[in-house]
């Protein structure tokens, strides 16, 4: 009898309990009396704060909760519209409740999309290096010049692109009537933010003087504004024996804006 009791008892306090909840729902709208879909709404008990419940609203802008007939605080957050906190109380007449949000007045002023530009890309006949990576890790315009892919450079300065004859340098388009080595001295001179691209050109079109491309070209563009002026070398030396020499020669080079110049000058004596 008294186990009778006892679960009369508790389905009687159960039912009470269920009894004191109510299903509240929440709408949200914006000033033009229109649904806002999926806000996030977040619904703490006044008084002793609590565990808070959260809820995504639907597309139509409702949401609804399981609530004791208490006081609430009720948080409501959504993009692009002000944040809003009201209190509600929450009773058997009171059950459904409507929000309006704000739109935020922060506006989107602009967007900057950066990316990479790829390291190699091909154009028409030539092949086209970015030098900006490897500049990074470079002291000099030669050594850019050492890292490119494709290009192989030997301890004479001469370049190759793809076969066993040495690709003719150009700078800016035009060719460097120079020595290997003297090529070399004035790329040591550069520095490495002075290159805006290399192009390969390993089978070079009719425009270019055949009889120095057969190795294919190296075109190394500079950036706007960067000039390499006056360069040149002297060599001179003097052998003795029986039939013993002496020899000196002189390369000067002028670049200067679009124009360009050049003369060698040898002289030797035989004794």
């Amino acid at each position: 009898m008294t186990r009778l009791f006892l679960i009369l008892f508790a389905i009687f306090i159960s039912s009470s309990l269920l009894a004191q909840h109510i299903n509240v729902s929440i709408k949200i709208v914006n000033a033009k009396n229109e649904a806002i879909p999926y806000a996030s709404v977040t619904v703490v008990k006044r008084d002793d704060g609590g565990r808070p419940q959260s809820k995504v609203a639907d597309s139509s802008g409702i949401v609804s909760f399981s609530l004791l007939k208490e006081q609430y605080v009720v948080r409501i957050s959504s993009t692009a519209y002000q944040s809003l906190e009201k209190g509600i109380t929450v009773s058997s007449a009171q059950h459904f409740f409507s929000f309006t949000l704000e739109s935020s007045s922060a506006s989107l002023k602009g967007v900057t999309v950066t990316s990479k530009a790829p390291l190699i890309k091909q154009e028409d006949d030539k092949t086209i290096v970015d030098p900006e990576p490897l500049a990074a890790a470079s002291t000099n315009a030669y050594e850019i010049l050492e890292k490119t892919p494709g290009v192989f450079v030997d301890q004479d300065g001469n370049v190759y692109i793809s076969s066993t004859t040495p690709a003719a340098v150009y700078i800016n388009g035009r060719e460097m009537k120079m020595s290997a080595s003297d090529i070399a001295t004035m790329l040591k001179n550069l520095p490495p933010n002075a290159v805006s691209k290399i192009e390969i050109l390993r089978t070079p079109s009719a425009k270019y003087d055949a009889s120095g491309t057969t190795g294919g070209i190296v075109n190394i563009v500079l950036k706007k504004g960067v000039k390499l002026g006056m360069t040149g070398s002297v060599t001179a030396g003097l052998q003795q024996g029986v039939y013993g020499n002496q020899f000196v020669s002189l390369n000067l080079n002028n670049n200067s804006g679009r124009k360009s110049s050049f003369i060698n000058l040898n002289y030797s004596r035989r004794c």
